[in-house]
Order: C-alpha cells, then structure tokens, then sequence
C-alpha cells in the first residue's frame, strides 16, 4: 500500500502482483499545476526550476517541463537547480535564481526543505520577482503562517490535512492532535 509516495516510478517500473496506491503522484501533480497556470492564463515567458535531487524531484522537474513544453511553446528554462535532499542552506540557488529573470518559479521541495528555502529566498526578495508556484506545499502553510510569499499557487499531496474531507473520524483527530502539539496536522 502506498499511502503517499510521490514518485511514478515506485508503480510504472516495477512489477508487483497486488499494489494500492492511495493518492495522486508526482507527474499528476505536475501536469495539473502546468494546466492550472494555463487555464488561469498566468503568462509564463521563462521560468525558473528548484527540485531536490533525488526521485520525487527529478520526476516532479521532468513532469513540469514536459507540461509546459506542450503548453507554453517556445517558453524557455533559465535556471534549473537539483540541491540535494535535506541540503537546508539554499544561498548559493537563490544567488543563481536572482540572476536568472523568470515569470514563475516552480518548485517540488518539500517539509522542512521547502521551509527554509522559502525563508531564505523570502529575505533576499526572490518572491518580489517570481511567482512561486509549488507542486507540494500546502504542509508548510500553518508553519509558516505569514511568512508564506504573496501570490504563491500551491498544489497539495492528496485529500488530508488542509484538504481533508470533514469526518467525525476527522474532527476527533484533528482536535486531539492540535491540542497535543498547538498546530492543526498537516498531509504529513
């Protein structure tokens, strides 16, 4: 059972007799949020990309760029950074991300990467000059609370914590969760 796995590449390249996978994967989130800024007719000239270098961030990348290469024809990458998972100091991508002049920022970071990457990019006014639109981010919007950049469109992992439908099941731990740790659960 893959409850939240991210990477089509667990399901599409490997052989198993029985496998649930119980939400959404990377290429759907990808491909979705590249529709969404077309539908909302974001213009998106070049763009800037930021994932972690590991399977969830390649494939959300390669998703993305796929996406917007069959929407946004003739829209150009300027710079396309894979940090490593976990990495937690981002100056020198944001440095690159400054010199690079884009319409959109898309990124798949996620937890506690995501966090200081917004945070740091945030005090060097990355987000003054890109939109920030991440595949996964819906997590960190009760941490960061007001530190969230303006504008940001965000995708989120599937249908818990902020997007979860309403359940006694739900409201029970819900409730029990923020009174033990003083923040509403997230995805998670």
């Amino acid at each position: 059972i893959l409850y939240d796995c991210g990477t089509p590449r667990i399901f599409e390249e490997n052989k198993y007799q029985y496998v649930f996978r119980t939400a959404s994967h990377a290429t759907m989130d990808n491909v979705a949020l590249a529709r969404y800024l077309k539908m909302r007719n974001v213009k998106v000239e070049r763009y800037n990309l930021i994932n972690q270098d590991y399977a969830w961030g390649q494939d959300s990348r390669k998703d993305f760029v796929l996406s917007m290469e069959q929407l946004y024809k003739g829209a150009k990458v300027e710079a396309d950074l894979l940090p490593k998972f976990g990495a937690g100091q981002y100056g020198t991508e944001i440095s690159a991300l400054s010199t690079k002049p884009a319409d959109i920022l898309h990124s798949s970071l996620w937890g506690g990467d995501l966090q200081a990457f917004i945070l740091q990019a945030n005090a060097r006014g990355v987000f003054q000059k890109q939109q920030g639109v991440f595949s996964a981010a819906d997590h960190v919007l009760p941490a960061l609370g007001d530190k969230m950049p303006n504008g940001v469109i965000l995708g989120a992992r599937g249908a818990y914590g902020l997007m979860s439908p309403k359940s006694a099941l739900n409201d029970w731990w819900f409730s029990l969760y923020e009174k033990a740790n003083n923040v509403y659960p997230v995805q998670a």
